[in-house]
Order: C-alpha cells, then sequence, then structure tokens
C-alpha cells in the first residue's frame, strides 16, 4: 500500500478528530483512574479500540474480522469484572497486544492477516515507531514559544543548583527548616501524585495513543521481506536428527520413571521435589524446540527429510510438555494452587496447541493451520481470564487442605475470590477467617473501586476464628 498523500488541511482535520477523541478517553480515563480504577481502564483501551477503527477508515468485514474485534473488546472488558491484580498485569500487555494487532491487520498496516504466524513479529516491529512517531503532531498545530537555548539549558542546571542550596540553608536555620519540612508536609498532605505526577502521566499515555491511533492512517505499511535462499539441507537436518535421538532417551527416562511410578521419584528427595526440579528447563526447552524446527523448515525450502524431522521434534516436545503438566499436576497436588501455577497450565495447553498445529504445518503446508491455532489461544485465555482465576484457586485450595488451609496465602487474594470462599465458609472455618479477612482489608478500596466482586464486600460476614494458629501449607 502506498503512504498516503495528504495535504494540509486533512492532516490537521485528522489530528483534531483524533485528539478530540483522546481528549475524552483522558477525562474519563482520569475520572475513572481516581474513582472507577478498572473500569477506567477498560474504558480506555475500549475508547482506543474504537477510534483506531475509526481512524482506519473501514469497518470490520466478515465474521472473522468481527470475531476478533469481539475477543479483543472481551479482553479489554476483564479489568472491569476482575479485581485480581496478578490477572491485571498478566491482562495488560495482553489486552495492549492484542489490541495493536487488531488494528494493525484490519488498518492494512501489516502483510499478514491477523491469525497468520507473521502478524504478531509485524506487530512487534510496528508498534515501537506508531506509539512514538507521530507524538510532535499535536504540538506543530501549537503556536511556537520563542524559548532561547539559553534560557532552556539555564532552567535544566537551575534544578541541581536549587536542590543543594535549599538542603544547605535548611541545615543552617532550624526555622526556615521548620517552613520547608512544613511545606513538604502539606504537599504529601494534598497527595501530589493526584495533582501533579497522575496528570503527568495521563498526558504522556495520551500522546502515546495519540500517536498510536494516528498511525492507524499515517503509517506505511511493513516493506515485504527478501526471501533468503534455501539453507543446505544436510546442515539443518543432521543437527535436528541428533536431537531427536537425545529426545527419544529423554522420553524413554520419563516414562519408565516419572510417568511409571514413584520409587525412582524417591531417589531424587521426594516426588513432589522431583516433580518440580526440572519443569522450568523442560518448557525453555520446548520453547526453543518450536523456535528451531519452525526456522528450519522456514529456511529449507520445504525439504522433506527437514519437516520429517521437524514432525519428530514436535513430537518430543509433546512428550516434554505432557511431562511438565504431569510435574506440576504432582507440584499442585502436594502444595496446591496458586496464580503462577494455574497460569503456568495455560502455558502449557498454548504451546501445546502451537506444536499441534507447527506439526500440521510441517506435514501439509498448505493449510491454515496457524489461524485455528491463534483462533484456539485467544478462546483459552479469554476462558482462563473470565473463569475468575483467584476463585478457582482459592476454592481448590480450601477443598484439597481440609482443615490445613494456608490462610495467609487467601487472605492476600482479591475480592475476587470472595465468590469461592463464601460459600465454603459453611464447611470450612478457615475459609470464612480469609473471607472476612479479605473483606476487611477492600472495604476501604471498594467504596471506589467497581467489579462485580466488590458486590460481595457489603455482604462478608464476619465468621468465628477457630482456636490455635492458622495451619500453612506453603511451598516447603
Amino acid at each position: 500500500m502506498e503512504k498516503m498523500n495528504w495535504n494540509a488541511a486533512s492532516v490537521r482535520m485528522a489530528a483534531a478528530s483524533i485528539v478530540s477523541a483522546l481528549v475524552a478517553a483522558g477525562v474519563v480515563w482520569m475520572w475513572t483512574g481516581v474513582y472507577l480504577p478498572g473500569a477506567g481502564l477498560s474504558i480506555s483501551l475500549l475508547l482506543v479500540l474504537l477510534v483506531g477503527l475509526l481512524a482506519g477508515g473501514r469497518s470490520p468485514r466478515g465474521a472473522r474480522e468481527w470475531l476478533l474485534v469481539a475477543a479483543c473488546a472481551l479482553e479489554n472488558l476483564t479489568f472491569f469484572f476482575f479485581m485480581s491484580t496478578s490477572l491485571r498485569l498478566v491482562n495488560l500487555p495482553v489486552a495492549a497486544g492484542l489490541t495493536a494487532l487488531t488494528l494493525f491487520s484490519l488498518n492494512g498496516r501489516l502483510n499478514h492477516g491477523a491469525a497468520e504466524a507473521g502478524a504478531l513479529g509485524e506487530t512487534l516491529r510496528i508498534l515501537p515507531r506508531a506509539c512514538v512517531r507521530y507524538i510532535p503532531v499535536p504540538f506543530r498545530a501549537l503556536p511556537r514559544a520563542r524559548l532561547s537555548t539559553g534560557i532552556v539549558v539555564g532552567l535544566i542546571i537551575s534544578v541541581p543548583v536549587l536542590a543543594v542550596a535549599m538542603l544547605l540553608l535548611c541545615s543552617a536555620d532550624a526555622v526556615f527548616e521548620g517552613m520547608f519540612t512544613g511545606l513538604l508536609n502539606r504537599l504529601y498532605e494534598a497527595d501530589v501524585w493526584a495533582l501533579l505526577v497522575k496528570p503527568l502521566l495521563f498526558l504522556l499515555l495520551g500522546l502515546i495513543a495519540f500517536s498510536f491511533l494516528y498511525a492507524q492512517k499515517a503509517l506505511e505499511r511493513l516493506p515485504e521481506r527478501e526471501a533468503k535462499p534455501p539453507f543446505p539441507t544436510g546442515a539443518l537436518a543432521t543437527p535436528m536428527l541428533l536431537l531427536c535421538a537425545l529426545y527419544a532417551l529423554f522420553a524413554a527416562v520419563q516414562f519408565i520413571y516419572l510417568f511409571g511410578g514413584r520409587e525412582a521419584a524417591a531417589m531424587r528427595g521426594g516426588y513432589a521435589q522431583y516433580a518440580r526440579s526440572g519443569f522450568f528447563e523442560l518448557v525453555v526447552i520446548c520453547a526453543l524446540n518450536l523456535l528451531l524446527a519452525g526456522l528450519a523448515v522456514r529456511r529449507s525450502g520445504g525439504a522433506r527429510v527437514v519437516r520429517a524431522a521437524a514432525v519428530g521434534m514436535y513430537a518430543f516436545t509433546a512428550v516434554m510438555l505432557a511431562s511438565s503438566a504431569w510435574r506440576m499436576s504432582l507440584y499442585t497436588a502436594r502444595f496446591g494452587l496458586s496464580f503462577l501455577r494455574l497460569i503456568t497450565y495455560w502455558g502449557i495447553f498454548a504451546m501445546a496447541a502451537v506444536t499441534l498445529a507447527a506439526a500440521w504445518h510441517a506435514v501439509r503446508p498448505e493449510t491454515r493451520t496457524w489461524s485455528a491455532a491463534f483462533a484456539v489461544i485467544v478462546a483459552s485465555w479469554l476462558l482462563f481470564a473470565y473463569a475468575n482465576p483467584e476463585g478457582v484457586i482459592a476454592a481448590y485450595n480450601v477443598r484439597r487442605a481440609g482443615a490445613k488451609v494456608d490462610v495467609e496465602y487467601l487472605s492476600g487474594l482479591s475480592p475476587d475470590a470472595l465468590a469461592a470462599l463464601k460459600p465454603l465458609a459453611k464447611e470450612n472455618a478457615w475459609a470464612g477467617v480469609a473471607a472476612n479477612r479479605i473483606g476487611d482489608g477492600y472495604r476501604d478500596i471498594s467504596a471506589y473501586e467497581w467489579s462485580l466482586t466488590c458486590r460481595l464486600l457489603p455482604e462478608t460476614a464476619a465468621e468465628p476464628i477457630p482456636e490455635g494458629e492458622s495451619p500453612s501449607v506453603g511451598d516447603e
């Protein structure tokens, strides 16, 4: 797609329209950021999605594009429905990435479709440029201030000089120190974050959002990468076949010891220790296998022996993923669920979907396996997010532990866990204690933080604390 030739009037009109939309979004964001933090983030992301579609100049076409937009909107709404800090931290890059992928794809900035294998890489390449390239555009319409370079440099130099002089004067005179300290206390009591830092942060984020949205119309499409000549088949197939032989030996050990019984695990410090010892290493190896096999198939020019070796590597990768899932299940059965362990299960599932798609693509390159894998991964993530992870964690840990509930861990969860803890409070007193502590910790926050789970807070009834100390079943 050629770069659009805009005249000055059209540029000003586009800038004015997008800036106006962002000003409205900023007002909503700042208001909801004070009173409805989660809801404010959802509203802001949805506004960016809407304005991005309008700035791109066309609406979604076909069921696939509408489903992509719907998935993106559902992902952005997770901040509105759930209060889990862990979930929000993970969801923030996911929501931002999915929004960027959706808009870049629909607005013709990418050479690949949203569900194709190269779309994610192209999005990561274009996103930094899109977020900063057009930040100066709104300022070009403003009257230019005639500040000399000397004045600007002088102001910069004055900051450390004034700071040192202020410290010396405070040390020299107690009355002046008291006045200065009193001024700082007043600023602290007035919440400098809300009065100064927060508006500047929102201004910066607004400028980044403007540049990103402006890029939907002004940024040129990424250039096509030149096809590289095929790599020698022998140089690719030999290490892949040797790796397959090594993985075959590893798979045999897994079937004999890990899947076969507890005797060998007992020699390695216990079953739980054996399950935990190699989990993360296996996950890294699986990721490297997917990367290396995919690159080899791409650079081989379709050589059969390389594709066959890649299928072998994918098969052994599936065995490793099964081993990782089994190890994690053993570890979870011993120590209970946590957010990290729960999201690990999803990560294994996502890698399994990619492995299956890659293997099928190696056998049938003409099929659209990546589209199916992308749809499965996005759908599974939305299912994970909307399943209320902390509620699942709380319910599992209470039912698994019985009388030995880790109250300290449960009490650190968000109100998302109350939906699971409150019904269990009748069966387990410690579940009631954890629910009561969560309610007490979030009761003040609930005055300005709204979510579906926050409705449970006023109904949280105090449960009698059982006699004795709270048991803990944390990691050994």
